[in-house]
Protein backbone atom coordinates (compact mmCIF):
# COMPACT_ATOMS: atom_id res chain seq x y z
CA UNK A 1 0.00 0.00 0.00
CA UNK A 2 2.88 2.11 0.76
CA UNK A 3 4.30 2.35 -2.80
CA UNK A 4 0.94 2.65 -4.37
CA UNK A 5 0.45 5.98 -2.23
CA UNK A 6 4.15 6.54 -3.09
CA UNK A 7 3.45 6.48 -7.22
CA UNK A 8 -0.10 8.36 -6.81
CA UNK A 9 1.24 11.21 -5.13
CA UNK A 10 4.47 11.40 -7.25
CA UNK A 11 1.51 10.90 -10.51
CA UNK A 12 -0.13 13.67 -8.94
CA UNK A 13 2.66 15.89 -8.59
CA UNK A 14 4.10 15.49 -11.38
CA UNK A 15 0.83 14.97 -13.48
CA UNK A 16 0.23 19.04 -14.03
CA UNK A 17 1.98 21.79 -15.50
CA UNK A 18 1.77 25.30 -14.96
CA UNK A 19 2.63 27.17 -18.54
CA UNK A 20 2.66 30.77 -18.80
CA UNK A 21 2.65 32.21 -21.98
CA UNK A 22 3.83 35.93 -22.05
CA UNK A 23 2.30 38.80 -24.15
CA UNK A 24 3.86 41.93 -24.87
CA UNK A 25 3.39 42.67 -21.41
CA UNK A 26 3.54 40.61 -17.92
CA UNK A 27 0.28 42.03 -16.85
CA UNK A 28 -1.14 40.60 -20.04
CA UNK A 29 0.25 37.37 -19.33
CA UNK A 30 -1.91 34.22 -19.42
CA UNK A 31 -1.55 30.94 -17.12
CA UNK A 32 -3.00 27.83 -18.65
CA UNK A 33 -2.83 24.69 -16.67
CA UNK A 34 -2.36 21.49 -18.64
CA UNK A 35 -2.41 17.70 -17.13
CA UNK A 36 -0.73 14.64 -18.29
CA UNK A 37 1.15 12.24 -17.71
CA UNK A 38 4.65 12.39 -17.05
CA UNK A 39 6.54 9.57 -18.37
CA UNK A 40 8.89 7.56 -15.45
CA UNK A 41 11.84 7.40 -18.38
CA UNK A 42 14.12 9.86 -17.82
CA UNK A 43 15.31 10.41 -21.30
CA UNK A 44 11.37 10.76 -22.11
CA UNK A 45 10.57 12.99 -19.18
CA UNK A 46 13.68 15.51 -20.00
CA UNK A 47 11.82 15.45 -23.53
CA UNK A 48 8.36 16.15 -22.30
CA UNK A 49 9.77 19.30 -20.66
CA UNK A 50 11.45 20.05 -23.64
CA UNK A 51 8.07 19.78 -24.94
CA UNK A 52 6.36 22.25 -22.63
CA UNK A 53 8.77 24.74 -23.48
CA UNK A 54 8.60 24.52 -26.98
CA UNK A 55 4.87 24.45 -27.08
CA UNK A 56 5.18 27.67 -24.95
CA UNK A 57 7.30 29.74 -27.70
CA UNK A 58 4.96 28.56 -30.58
CA UNK A 59 1.82 29.12 -28.38
CA UNK A 60 3.67 32.85 -28.34
CA UNK A 61 4.72 33.35 -31.40
CA UNK A 62 3.83 31.63 -34.43
CA UNK A 63 2.50 33.36 -37.31
CA UNK A 64 -0.92 31.90 -37.85
CA UNK A 65 -3.07 32.17 -34.75
CA UNK A 66 -5.11 29.85 -35.86
CA UNK A 67 -2.51 26.86 -35.60
CA UNK A 68 -3.44 26.12 -38.48
CA UNK A 69 -6.79 25.72 -37.98
CA UNK A 70 -6.96 23.38 -34.40
CA UNK A 71 -6.82 23.46 -30.86
CA UNK A 72 -2.71 23.97 -29.95
CA UNK A 73 -3.58 23.83 -25.95
CA UNK A 74 -5.11 20.23 -26.86
CA UNK A 75 -2.31 19.31 -28.85
CA UNK A 76 0.25 19.78 -26.56
CA UNK A 77 -1.89 17.22 -24.15
CA UNK A 78 -2.37 14.86 -26.59
CA UNK A 79 1.14 14.67 -27.43
CA UNK A 80 2.06 14.37 -23.69
CA UNK A 81 -0.30 11.57 -23.22
CA UNK A 82 1.18 10.25 -26.51
CA UNK A 83 4.78 10.45 -25.12
CA UNK A 84 3.79 8.28 -21.54
CA UNK A 85 4.78 5.40 -22.80
CA UNK A 86 7.46 5.78 -24.80
CA UNK A 87 10.88 4.76 -23.57
CA UNK A 88 13.65 6.43 -25.72
CA UNK A 89 14.18 10.26 -26.09
CA UNK A 90 14.26 9.58 -30.23
CA UNK A 91 10.71 8.10 -30.30
CA UNK A 92 9.67 11.02 -27.80
CA UNK A 93 11.38 13.71 -30.56
CA UNK A 94 9.31 11.65 -33.17
CA UNK A 95 6.14 12.75 -31.62
CA UNK A 96 7.39 16.21 -31.20
CA UNK A 97 8.04 16.19 -34.91
CA UNK A 98 4.74 14.83 -35.66
CA UNK A 99 2.94 17.44 -33.77
CA UNK A 100 4.81 20.36 -34.96
CA UNK A 101 4.42 18.92 -38.66
CA UNK A 102 0.33 19.87 -38.11
CA UNK A 103 0.95 23.29 -38.32
CA UNK A 104 1.75 23.32 -42.16
CA UNK A 105 4.81 25.26 -41.84
CA UNK A 106 8.19 23.85 -42.96
CA UNK A 107 10.68 25.76 -40.85
CA UNK A 108 8.71 24.92 -37.40
CA UNK A 109 10.93 21.81 -36.11
CA UNK A 110 13.06 20.59 -33.73
CA UNK A 111 16.10 18.58 -33.63
CA UNK A 112 16.76 16.24 -30.78
CA UNK A 113 20.77 16.83 -29.01
CA UNK A 114 21.91 13.81 -30.87
CA UNK A 115 20.86 15.80 -34.76
CA UNK A 116 22.56 19.01 -33.21
CA UNK A 117 25.57 17.50 -32.74
CA UNK A 118 25.33 16.14 -36.60
CA UNK A 119 25.57 19.78 -37.30
CA UNK A 120 28.13 21.21 -35.49
CA UNK A 121 31.77 20.96 -34.81
CA UNK A 122 31.60 20.58 -30.90
CA UNK A 123 33.64 22.95 -29.21
CA UNK A 124 35.60 20.52 -27.23
CA UNK A 125 37.50 20.38 -30.82
CA UNK A 126 36.37 17.07 -31.84
CA UNK A 127 36.03 17.27 -35.48
CA UNK A 128 33.14 14.60 -38.02
CA UNK A 129 34.62 14.28 -40.68
CA UNK A 130 38.38 15.09 -42.16
CA UNK A 131 38.02 18.54 -41.71
CA UNK A 132 37.79 19.45 -45.83
CA UNK A 133 36.36 22.37 -47.33
CA UNK A 134 35.33 20.86 -51.03
CA UNK A 135 34.58 23.40 -53.35
CA UNK A 136 35.58 24.06 -57.35
CA UNK A 137 36.85 27.00 -56.23
CA UNK A 138 40.88 26.00 -55.45
CA UNK A 139 41.51 28.07 -52.69
CA UNK A 140 39.48 26.39 -50.20
CA UNK A 141 41.34 23.92 -47.62
CA UNK A 142 41.47 22.26 -44.41
CA UNK A 143 40.31 23.38 -40.81
CA UNK A 144 43.41 23.53 -38.89
CA UNK A 145 44.54 20.33 -36.38
CA UNK A 146 41.87 18.03 -38.60
CA UNK A 147 42.53 14.75 -39.97
CA UNK A 148 43.64 16.67 -43.36
CA UNK A 149 46.11 19.11 -42.07
CA UNK A 150 47.52 16.07 -40.04
CA UNK A 151 47.94 14.74 -43.28
CA UNK A 152 49.40 17.71 -44.94
CA UNK A 153 46.62 18.83 -47.32
CA UNK A 154 46.51 22.37 -47.50
CA UNK A 155 45.30 25.45 -49.30
CA UNK A 156 45.07 25.09 -53.04
CA UNK A 157 45.44 21.62 -52.83
CA UNK A 158 43.45 19.25 -55.43
CA UNK A 159 41.67 16.15 -54.64
CA UNK A 160 42.35 13.39 -57.62
CA UNK A 161 40.46 10.47 -56.54
CA UNK A 162 39.03 9.38 -53.48
CA UNK A 163 39.56 5.41 -52.74
CA UNK A 164 40.25 4.91 -56.14
CA UNK A 165 38.00 6.74 -57.74
CA UNK A 166 38.67 9.62 -60.17
CA UNK A 167 37.20 13.10 -59.16
CA UNK A 168 37.20 13.87 -62.80
CA UNK A 169 34.59 11.28 -63.34
CA UNK A 170 32.00 12.62 -60.82
CA UNK A 171 30.19 15.81 -61.47
CA UNK A 172 30.63 18.35 -58.82
CA UNK A 173 26.81 18.65 -58.03
CA UNK A 174 26.99 14.88 -57.10
CA UNK A 175 28.89 15.40 -54.14
CA UNK A 176 26.01 16.66 -52.15
CA UNK A 177 28.30 19.60 -50.65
Amino acid sequence: MTSIGKGLFGFAAAATALVSVCCDSPALAESLTVAFPVSRAQEVNTVQRTLVEAWGLIRETFIDPTFNHQDWDSKLQQTMVEMFPLRSSDAAYTKISAMLSTLGDPFTRIISPKEYQSFRIGSDGNLQGVGLFINAEPRTGHLNSSPAARAGIHEGDELIEINGILLSDISFSMLNV
